[in-house]
């Protein structure tokens, strides 16, 4: 479950209640010291789960940037591999395991393929396929990267929407603290549109007080006869 260490609610709390507290406002729109809350709580639930909702979707992007630059890095390392076994047969001193071995992560693999491709260009003029060599190993190394790269920018991306969730969250937690302290404060605290607005084990930090009233069901409709507005 994604959760952020400063958030006074979870991402499943928010998912929840969010909805929750919409719906208590709409229920009890005749009740004027509720229906009161709407205008802030509501948009600040909304914008907290459109939130979450384009984080879920900028996690799933990650992951698949994540596997195609990995893909692209093993392609790479591929065909470091299969040309440093000719550079092996044809360039006297060429070192193989220089380019082969250690790598165990995508910018030693870059950086191992940029320095082949270097030794190819400098010491590499009389060899016949020299060309080719090169040009397989630039395309490889430019696919690495621009993979590479773009996985690095949906990593940024997500850090970034995980402060901005992080900040809606804790909009919509005022909100829905102080709408639930005045549907306490309406129905009692055995309510079920209440109980329904807490969080377990948080809300006594929240609204210290004694033991919990059986929950009841909501009447029918009410209308405001008190003095609340």
């Amino acid at each position: 479950m994604f959760t952020h260490q400063n958030s006074p609610l979870s991402v499943r709390e928010v998912r929840r209640l969010a909805p929750e507290s919409i719906d208590v406002t709409q229920r009890h729109a005749t009740k004027a010291s509720i229906a009161a809350h709407a205008p802030t709580l509501v948009p600040a639930a909304n914008e907290a789960v459109s939130a979450i909702q384009d984080l879920d979707v900028l996690k799933i992007q990650q992951v698949k940037l994540l596997d195609a630059s990995d893909e692209q890095i093993a392609v790479l390392h591929g065909v470091m591999l299969e040309w440093s076994s000719h550079l092996a047969r044809d360039m006297r001193g060429f070192d193989l395991g220089l380019f082969t071995r250690d790598a165990n992560h995508s910018l030693d693999v870059l950086k191992k393929a940029e320095s082949l491709k270097q030794v190819v260009e400098e010491a590499g003029v009389e060899l016949p396929y020299q060309g080719t060599l090169l040009a397989e190993l630039t395309a490889r190394i430019d696919g690495a990267n621009e993979a590479r790269s773009s996985a690095q920018t949906a990593r940024v991306a997500l850090q970034e929407k995980q402060r901005e969730v992080r900040e809606l969250i804790v909009r919509f937690h005022k909100e829905l603290v102080s709408l639930r302290r005045t549907v306490r404060a309406a129905l009692g605290s055995s309510h079920i549109d209440y109980q329904r607005l807490r969080v377990p084990l948080r809300a006594a930090a929240d609204e210290p007080e004694g033991a919990e009233a059986p929950v009841t069901e909501p009447s029918a409709p009410e209308t405001d006869r008190s003095s609340d507005a």
